[in-house]
């Protein structure tokens, strides 16, 4: 099976996923990878990107797809499909999502346990899977406080930049933000920009604000300062379940497929939340 994988190959994300389409063609047949940079696809364009898979006889491209890209062009040129989340979902393929609605539930449960009055969210506006987390998210915790004022959200973030962020407006929200303060990011990439920002400002974490992001990145999060919390995803399985499905639309033209969701494990608590919401700097 020949996989061209067009991702961002600086989050440990692809590498996880790429390891339960291992784990599966160990019991089946060789996988070939090619990795592209979703840079290299837009310069291509869609139709680029199809002319390149043929020549290089790909059997699937998985992808992070923009909205307007014609995906259909793939199976008409015999070639299997499927979009990784990344702004939008699509109708005309499988994508690989994830139970965001649950993701964003778990975060407010465990802040929630953890006595916070105040609340914020920091993502991406008109992403799917950075709005069902803050949507899920807020609506749990409303549930728990009603008529609930205390939720602060930010997201001037831009998807097409994921490291840049706008230093003087992100520090100026954090500084507004009444304190004690409990911030899901949308995953770990944005928790550890929010807490690159504290450290410039000057707020304590997690006394001042808790963290937690989305996916588990072990390096990423235990690089952070200080080492930050996070809800694990099964990405390994969805790996796994991707490859499974991908062998049988491949052998069977019919087979429309389906989308592959992603679950949430379980909160893995580090510095950056450790502590119960209260002014007192002496408990940990």
């Amino acid at each position: 099976m020949r996989l061209l994988f067009i991702t961002d190959f600086t989050e440990q994300f692809a590498y996880r996923f790429l390891r339960g389409i291992l784990n599966y063609s160990q019991g089946t047949e060789h996988w070939v990878v090619c990795k592209m940079p979703p840079s290299y696809m837009r310069q291509l364009g869609i139709e680029g990107v199809v002319a390149w898979a043929k020549e290089w006889r790909a059997d699937v491209v998985i992808a992070q797809f923009d909205p307007d890209d014609d995906v259909t062009l793939f199976r008409k040129n015999g070639i299997v499909a499927l979009a990784q989340d990344y702004i939008a979902k699509f109708d005309t393929i499988p994508n690989i999502t994830g139970d965001y609605g649950l993701t964003g539930t778990m975060a407010a449960e465990y802040f929630l346990s953890k006595g916070y009055a105040n609340f914020g969210f920091f993502g991406y506006n008109g992403v799917c899977w950075s709005d069902e987390r803050c949507d899920a998210f807020r609506s749990r915790i409303e549930r728990s406080v009603p008529g609930l004022e205390n939720f602060y959200m930010y997201d001037g973030q831009n998807i097409d930049n994921m490291w840049y962020y706008d230093q003087s407006e992100l520090t100026s929200w954090l500084t507004s933000l009444p304190k004690p303060i409990a911030i899901m990011a949308c995953d770990d990439n944005q928790g550890n920009i929010l807490l690159q920002a504290c450290e410039l400002c000057g707020i304590n974490v997690p006394f001042d604000v808790a963290i937690i992001g989305v996916d588990n990145d072990e390096i990423l999060c235990n690089m952070s300062d200080p080492a930050m919390s996070t809800i694990d995803v099964d990405i390994e399985k969805g790996g796994y379940d991707t490859a499974a499905m991908v062998d049988r639309m491949v052998k069977d033209p019919t087979y429309p497929g389906e989308d592959v969701i992603l679950k949430p494990l379980n909160v893995i608590e580090r510095v950056s939340s450790s502590v119960f919401a209260t002014n007192d700097k002496s408990v940990l």
